[in-house]
């Protein structure tokens, strides 16, 4: 038996119910982390001897891109709405042969739940997407078999230089009032991510929240900033802003009364530092993104 050759090139998606004729917002990823799509036995039972009898197969794949704009977003949040279609392209066993690794379509009855991690941290800016469902095992199966003469929609692995945006803190502001020079910050993480509401019958997930979160800490721990932050109320509004271009900044506005917020303050012989964290959960239906602006009301 050959040996397999490893890798997935990328994973495509489009609305639900275009990947078969002409895709409709296809979205797919290039620069990434390692990816993985594992299939496996979901729901089986056992006899009163042990025996475990298979019902239904799980298709599950996680992908970590480094080509995270704010327009790839706003499609991803199209998708929790209108559902997606998804095609999993894996390199090549054979030259000259594209589909001899698996071309999987993911379509029809067999559209995937979507979940998936937006973040911002000084090193990088990631997104994260998660395929899950289940089927049942002759349905598994087909799609099994058709991928070794599927037509991948993208050929190589998809690299998108102009969507890898190298992060790049510019400002942050509670309210109106702006605290962290960037010279004074010693971390900070933005988090925009799906909050599963439970798993449908067919192990997709049902998403009608985003959890938003933030951190930051800075190192310059000044009483007086310090009481003027802490006398801001707990559910003000906050605006974070992060280089896109040498002329134009990615804006995150969260609205007053959405988010909470908690300190945390370390003043000693070896540190003086305070960490900001606010974390809230929003319907989707109340979050809009653009090419460079993201508004949580």
């Amino acid at each position: 038996m050959a040996k397999r050759q490893l890798g997935i090139r990328t994973i495509y998606l489009c609305t639900k119910g275009t990947l078969a004729s002409t895709p409709t917002n296809p979205i797919y990823f290039g620069y990434r982390n390692a990816a993985e799509m594992t299939i496996e036995d979901h729901n089986e039972i056992k006899t009163v001897l042990g025996q475990v009898l298979s019902n239904m197969t799980n298709f599950k794949v996680e992908l970590p891109s480094h080509e995270a704009p704010f327009s790839s977003l706003s499609t991803l949040l199209g998708f929790l709405t209108s559902g997606c279609d998804a095609q999993i392209i894996s390199v090549p066993q054979t030259s000259g042969s594209v589909s001899s690794g698996g071309v999987f379509n993911f379509n029809g009855n067999n559209f995937p739940g979507l979940g998936f991690e937006f973040t911002i941290t000084p090193k990088e800016r990631t997104l994260k997407i998660t395929l899950e469902f289940a089927t049942p095992r002759d349905e598994g199966l087909a799609i099994i078999s058709a991928s070794l003469t599927n037509t991948p929609k993208v050929t190589g692995y998809g690299y998108q230089a102009a969507k890898r945006i190298a992060p790049c803190y510019i400002s942050a502001l509670i309210d109106v009032d702006s605290y962290w020079d960037r010279s004074e910050i010693k971390d900070y993480k933005v988090v925009l991510k799906t909050k599963d509401s439970g798993k449908t019958a067919y192990n997709r997930d049902d998403v009608n929240y985003l959890t938003m979160s933030y951190e930051i800490t800075s190192r310059n721990a000044v009483i007086s900033e310090l009481y003027n932050i802490l006398n801001t109320d707990k559910q003000a509004a906050l605006i974070l802003s992060e280089k896109y271009s040498s002329s134009i900044n990615d804006v995150i506005t969260v609205n007053e009364g959405v988010l909470g917020r908690k300190e945390k303050i370390s003043l000693g012989d070896e540190k003086g530092e305070y960490t900001l964290s606010f974390e809230g959960d929003v319907p989707v239906s109340d979050v809009t993104v653009t090419t460079n602006a993201i508004t949580i009301a």
